[in-house]
């Protein structure tokens, strides 16, 4: 039976079956074959989703969708250049920068790349860099997302395995950091090497204030996500339903001025 499943996936991956339904059309092939009761199985699918942890992963991808239709993409770039977009390839490192913050609240790679790919490559490309670079620091910044806390794939690990949550959140964020302070050295070697632009203006402090202030209600709720959880004030589900409703009200402060005509 184990032989049939396999070779049933290897054969529609041959035929550019996408991965998903080859996995799917095999493991069903496997259950239709094998002498498993259907009561049973039933109640293995429903044990197997029943979890309240789990519960957290359309929370924070719902609340980061929320801060995303606020404008929180272009508000984060903002804030990452007014700190280091005077360097050499300061906007590849604000590119970096800023998918770190909202790594904090998405948990995906794909809600990263999504969200701030849009915005990030052509300002990179508008500005001179590469488009080949442009899409590779933002594809590769973009896997911060899985790594740096709320993670939905250290969610689903630690419901899996009885792992705490908390902890593994505390062990995402030093090896988060590592990889994006190695992303920005690699951005400096082709920056100074290809001679990519920077901006001419040294940073004002007025300008970073100004950009801290349109960013602060993301930092924030990175800010409940991190401290929340790590410091055993709230569950991550809790926490996913608390940033949920701050997305809502903070998109209900920024639409109103994104719409006002000028």
């Amino acid at each position: 039976m184990i032989g049939g499943m396999f070779i049933l996936f290897l054969v529609l991956l041959l035929l550019n079956v996408p991965i998903a339904f080859s996995l799917g059309a095999s493991s069903l092939f496997y259950l239709l074959t094998s002498n498993m009761n259907a009561a049973v199985l039933a109640q293995k699918f429903y044990a197997g989703i029943d979890s309240f942890t789990l519960l957290c992963i359309p929370g924070f991808t719902f609340a980061g969708n929320l801060m995303n239709q606020g404008g929180i993409s272009e508000k984060l770039l903002d804030f990452a250049d007014a700190l280091v977009g005077h360097i050499t390839g300061g906007l590849a490192y604000a590119n970096v920068l800023a998918s770190m913050v909202f790594a904090g609240i998405s948990g995906t790679a794909l809600s990263d790349t999504v969200a701030l790919g849009g915005v990030e490559i052509p300002m990179m490309v508008n500005q001179g860099y590469d488009v080949p670079f442009s899409v590779a620091i933002t594809a590769a910044s973009s896997c911060l997302g899985p790594i740096i806390p709320p993670s939905v794939p250290m969610i689903m690990a630690a419901t899996m395995t009885g792992l705490s949550v908390s902890k593994m959140f505390m062990a995402g964020i030093v090896p988060g950091l590592l990889l994006g302070l190695g992303m920005c050295a690699t951005c400096y070697i082709l920056s100074v090497k290809r001679h990519y632009p920077k901006r001419n203006t040294p940073p004002k402090w007025s300008h970073i204030w100004h950009a801290t202030k349109e960013a602060i209600w993301a930092l924030i709720m990175v800010g409940i996500i991190l401290f929340g959880i790590m410091g055993g004030i709230v569950t991550p589900t809790e926490a996913s339903i608390i940033c949920v409703v701050y997305g809502l009200s903070s998109t209900a402060r920024w639409v109103p001025r994104r719409c006002t005509p000028a």
